[in-house]
Protein backbone atom coordinates (compact mmCIF):
# COMPACT_ATOMS: atom_id res chain seq x y z
CA UNK A 1 0.00 0.00 0.00
CA UNK A 2 1.51 3.24 -1.08
CA UNK A 3 0.90 6.37 0.84
CA UNK A 4 0.51 9.68 -1.01
CA UNK A 5 2.66 12.40 0.45
CA UNK A 6 0.84 15.41 1.96
CA UNK A 7 1.27 18.60 0.02
CA UNK A 8 2.58 21.73 1.70
CA UNK A 9 2.26 25.36 0.67
CA UNK A 10 5.69 25.13 -0.95
CA UNK A 11 4.43 22.30 -3.19
CA UNK A 12 1.40 24.25 -4.43
CA UNK A 13 1.49 26.07 -7.75
CA UNK A 14 2.47 29.76 -7.77
CA UNK A 15 -1.06 31.05 -8.52
CA UNK A 16 -2.46 29.37 -5.41
CA UNK A 17 0.15 31.07 -3.24
CA UNK A 18 -0.85 34.43 -4.70
CA UNK A 19 -4.53 33.73 -4.06
CA UNK A 20 -3.88 32.94 -0.39
CA UNK A 21 -1.84 36.12 0.10
CA UNK A 22 -4.47 38.26 -1.67
CA UNK A 23 -7.27 36.84 0.50
CA UNK A 24 -5.26 37.50 3.67
CA UNK A 25 -4.54 41.07 2.52
CA UNK A 26 -8.21 41.72 1.78
CA UNK A 27 -9.27 40.39 5.19
CA UNK A 28 -6.71 42.59 6.97
CA UNK A 29 -7.84 45.68 5.00
CA UNK A 30 -11.51 45.01 5.77
CA UNK A 31 -10.81 44.65 9.50
CA UNK A 32 -8.69 47.83 9.50
CA UNK A 33 -11.43 49.69 7.60
CA UNK A 34 -14.07 48.60 10.11
CA UNK A 35 -11.94 49.82 13.01
CA UNK A 36 -11.34 53.14 11.28
CA UNK A 37 -15.05 53.63 10.60
CA UNK A 38 -15.83 52.89 14.25
CA UNK A 39 -13.31 55.49 15.42
CA UNK A 40 -14.62 58.07 12.94
CA UNK A 41 -18.20 57.46 14.06
CA UNK A 42 -17.21 58.06 17.69
CA UNK A 43 -15.38 61.25 16.71
CA UNK A 44 -18.34 62.59 14.75
CA UNK A 45 -20.66 61.78 17.64
CA UNK A 46 -18.69 64.16 19.89
CA UNK A 47 -18.29 66.93 17.31
CA UNK A 48 -21.50 68.81 18.28
CA UNK A 49 -20.48 69.00 21.94
CA UNK A 50 -17.03 70.33 21.00
CA UNK A 51 -18.71 72.90 18.74
CA UNK A 52 -20.97 73.91 21.63
CA UNK A 53 -17.99 74.48 23.93
CA UNK A 54 -16.32 76.61 21.26
CA UNK A 55 -19.51 78.67 20.89
CA UNK A 56 -19.61 79.26 24.65
CA UNK A 57 -15.96 80.40 24.58
CA UNK A 58 -16.71 82.83 21.74
CA UNK A 59 -19.77 84.20 23.54
CA UNK A 60 -17.83 84.74 26.76
CA UNK A 61 -14.93 86.38 24.92
CA UNK A 62 -17.31 88.79 23.14
CA UNK A 63 -19.05 89.62 26.43
CA UNK A 64 -15.68 90.23 28.11
CA UNK A 65 -14.57 92.57 25.32
CA UNK A 66 -17.91 94.40 25.58
CA UNK A 67 -17.44 94.88 29.35
CA UNK A 68 -13.80 95.90 28.91
CA UNK A 69 -14.71 98.58 26.37
CA UNK A 70 -17.19 100.06 28.86
CA UNK A 71 -14.67 99.87 31.75
CA UNK A 72 -17.03 97.79 33.83
CA UNK A 73 -16.86 94.49 35.64
CA UNK A 74 -20.46 93.69 34.67
CA UNK A 75 -21.07 91.35 31.73
CA UNK A 76 -24.03 92.12 29.44
CA UNK A 77 -27.47 90.75 30.31
CA UNK A 78 -28.58 90.25 26.69
CA UNK A 79 -26.93 88.75 23.63
CA UNK A 80 -28.10 91.64 21.45
CA UNK A 81 -25.81 94.04 23.35
CA UNK A 82 -22.56 92.43 22.23
CA UNK A 83 -23.36 90.87 18.85
CA UNK A 84 -20.95 93.27 17.13
CA UNK A 85 -18.12 91.41 18.92
CA UNK A 86 -19.21 87.99 17.65
CA UNK A 87 -17.79 86.83 14.32
CA UNK A 88 -20.88 84.91 13.18
CA UNK A 89 -24.54 84.66 14.25
CA UNK A 90 -24.29 80.85 14.11
CA UNK A 91 -22.35 81.04 17.39
CA UNK A 92 -25.61 81.77 19.22
CA UNK A 93 -27.24 78.46 18.25
CA UNK A 94 -26.15 75.04 19.53
CA UNK A 95 -25.59 72.57 16.72
CA UNK A 96 -28.01 69.98 18.13
CA UNK A 97 -30.78 72.49 18.86
CA UNK A 98 -33.53 71.63 16.42
CA UNK A 99 -36.13 73.66 18.31
CA UNK A 100 -34.66 76.99 17.22
CA UNK A 101 -34.39 78.28 13.67
CA UNK A 102 -30.88 78.29 12.15
CA UNK A 103 -29.33 81.73 11.94
CA UNK A 104 -27.20 82.61 8.94
CA UNK A 105 -27.30 86.43 8.89
CA UNK A 106 -27.53 88.99 11.67
CA UNK A 107 -30.91 90.31 10.49
CA UNK A 108 -32.50 86.92 11.37
CA UNK A 109 -31.36 87.13 14.99
CA UNK A 110 -34.15 87.31 17.57
CA UNK A 111 -34.44 86.16 21.17
CA UNK A 112 -36.48 83.17 20.01
CA UNK A 113 -33.71 81.59 17.89
CA UNK A 114 -30.85 81.73 20.42
CA UNK A 115 -30.03 78.39 22.05
CA UNK A 116 -27.98 79.63 24.97
CA UNK A 117 -29.19 81.24 28.17
CA UNK A 118 -27.56 84.13 30.05
CA UNK A 119 -27.71 83.87 33.81
CA UNK A 120 -28.19 87.46 34.92
CA UNK A 121 -26.98 86.62 38.44
CA UNK A 122 -23.63 85.43 37.10
CA UNK A 123 -22.91 88.54 35.11
CA UNK A 124 -19.69 89.70 36.76
CA UNK A 125 -16.27 88.96 35.30
CA UNK A 126 -14.94 87.68 38.62
CA UNK A 127 -18.07 85.68 39.43
CA UNK A 128 -18.01 81.95 40.11
CA UNK A 129 -21.64 81.70 38.99
CA UNK A 130 -22.52 80.35 35.57
CA UNK A 131 -22.78 83.17 33.02
CA UNK A 132 -23.82 81.43 29.78
CA UNK A 133 -25.41 77.99 29.78
CA UNK A 134 -26.24 75.49 27.03
CA UNK A 135 -29.44 73.80 28.24
CA UNK A 136 -28.94 70.92 25.78
CA UNK A 137 -25.37 69.88 26.65
CA UNK A 138 -25.41 71.27 30.21
CA UNK A 139 -22.15 73.10 29.53
CA UNK A 140 -21.56 76.54 30.95
CA UNK A 141 -19.03 79.36 31.16
CA UNK A 142 -18.55 80.96 34.52
CA UNK A 143 -18.25 84.73 34.84
CA UNK A 144 -14.46 84.60 35.09
CA UNK A 145 -14.20 82.45 31.94
CA UNK A 146 -13.82 78.89 33.22
CA UNK A 147 -15.67 76.31 31.16
CA UNK A 148 -17.57 73.82 33.25
CA UNK A 149 -19.93 71.00 32.64
CA UNK A 150 -22.26 69.01 34.72
CA UNK A 151 -21.24 65.88 32.87
CA UNK A 152 -18.24 63.56 32.87
CA UNK A 153 -16.58 61.37 30.27
CA UNK A 154 -16.73 57.59 30.74
CA UNK A 155 -15.31 55.40 27.97
CA UNK A 156 -15.73 58.15 25.39
CA UNK A 157 -19.35 58.88 26.33
CA UNK A 158 -20.86 61.83 28.17
CA UNK A 159 -22.61 60.71 31.36
CA UNK A 160 -24.41 63.01 33.85
CA UNK A 161 -22.54 63.65 37.09
CA UNK A 162 -24.22 62.42 40.24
Amino acid sequence: MSQTPSRTLADKPQWQKWCVSIVITIVVLVVAGCLLLHLLARAFAHAPSIDCLQNLKSIHYAATVWADERHTNRLPDEFILFTNHLHDPKVLRCQIDYGHQKISVWSELTHSNISYVINTNGGFMDSTNEYVVCPLHHFSVKGYGLLSHRYKWIDGAIVPRK
